[in-house]
């Protein structure tokens, strides 16, 4: 679909992340932004361990920090 919308035919539906760098590029336009469609939650799940490894303690930040720019549809 990002294809298609890039090769200009026609108007579609895509989440901002996937298409945020098209659109500072100027390569997509943004229609109708006050009536942006679903949200898509993102979860963090691990087993449960007295021990969280490094890898995946800095997965859960990184999740943490982007989900916190403007734009990223966080809510508190």
């Amino acid at each position: 679909m990002l294809a298609a919308g890039l090769a200009g035919c026609g108007i579609m539906q895509m989440p901002t992340w996937l298409v945020a760098e098209d659109i500072r590029q100027g390569r997509l336009i943004p229609l109708l932004p006050d009536w942006a469609g679903g949200e898509m939650p993102i979860h963090a799940v691990w087993p449960q361990s007295r021990y969280l490894q490094p890898k995946v303690r800095a997965v859960i930040e990184m999740l943490t920090i982007l989900s916190e720019r403007p734009g990223s549809g966080f809510v508190p």
